[in-house]
């Protein structure tokens, strides 16, 4: 199982929506590509609009307080990143990546990744 966590920022918070939105959902359908054994957690306060409807989507909502300031912001982020991984513990992945919702992901990534030995890791400091 390979599990992508995806924080997604707040509407009130973004200056336009319907192009975040849009990034969220073309990011989540090159998440998805990469086969059935992915699954993607987009962890958000509102669904972005056009969200495909698959089994492998879950969309973690969360009722937590708005961030208002830059500070706020990172400390929202990293809320929904750790919701996210905590809801990932019921997969029990062999691999998790966390992502933002406008990185677009190679089909290709998670078919190489899983042929890779349990324990390998990668970190990538810039895109």
């Amino acid at each position: 199982m390979f599990v992508f966590v995806v924080p997604f920022k707040c509407r009130d918070r973004c200056s336009d929506w319907q192009t975040a939105s849009l990034l969220c959902v073309r990011a989540i359908r090159s998440m998805l590509a990469g086969g059935p054994a992915v699954r993607v957690i987009l962890v958000c306060h509102e669904k972005p609009e056009g969200l495909p409807d698959d089994p492998r989507l879950i969309v973690q909502a969360l009722d937590s307080p708005r961030p208002h300031t830059s500070p706020e912001m990172m400390v929202d982020k990293y809320f929904k990143i750790k919701t996210g991984l905590i809801h990932a513990r019921q997969f029990a992945p062999a691999w998790l990546m966390r992502a933002d919702a406008d990185d677009l992901v190679s089909r290709r990534l998670v078919p190489f990744v899983m042929k890779q030995q349990p324990g390998t890791a990668w970190y990538a400091e810039t895109g």
